[in-house]
């Protein structure tokens, strides 16, 4: 598999648009924001890796911004450290997966009250974690839609968060 500078493979040229069921163009322009699950997809090989692979690409291509909490960084070198303790990847395939990490087009500046926002939604929805909150509240103060690598967080909140959308959900190539 051929990869580019972002360290997704391009998808053919047959590629549908970046988009879900039930989206529309003006979608096209709106900034991503992806969690640490998703986040790791791109650089570990786990279900739907693809596409994942894929929702990167067509971003990078379409000229959306792809947006992320600062911690997702430090959550995916955690996954990628315990990766390499269970021996699913060597400690040099780590080294080149924090390297394109560094590389990848991430903006990952927050815009003011995101912290207090973040625990207000997190104790709205009785959220265990700030993790599931950050990506989706961020998505929200862009204006952008929450990309998520959890089927479980997806199923719990896309009722009540309609701009969460679930790496399942990306096009297949």
């Amino acid at each position: 598999m051929s990869v580019d500078e972002t360290g997704a493979a391009p998808p053919s040229e047959n590629a549908p648009p970046l988009a879900r069921p039930g989206s529309s163009p003006k979608d096209a322009g709106r900034p991503i924001i992806v969690d640490a699950a998703l986040l790791a997809k791109w650089l570990l090989p786990e279900e739907l890796a693809d596409r994942a692979h894929d929702l990167l690409w067509h971003a990078v291509a379409a000229g959306r911004a792809i947006h992320a909490p600062p911690s997702v960084i430090l959550d995916v070198a955690d996954a990628l450290y315990t990766h390499t303790l269970r021996d699913r990847i060597t400690v040099t395939e780590a080294n080149t997966a924090l390297s394109i990490l560094h590389d990848l087009p991430l903006v990952t500046d927050l815009p003011d009250g995101f912290w207090p926002t973040v625990l207000s939604f997190a104790r709205e929805h009785d959220l265990r974690h700030l993790q599931v909150a950050q990506a989706i509240v961020l998505a929200e103060m862009l204006g952008g839609e929450a990309w998520t690598g959890h089927r479980d967080t997806y199923h719990d909140l896309s009722k009540v968060v309609p701009w969460l959308r679930w790496v399942g959900d990306a096009p297949e190539e």
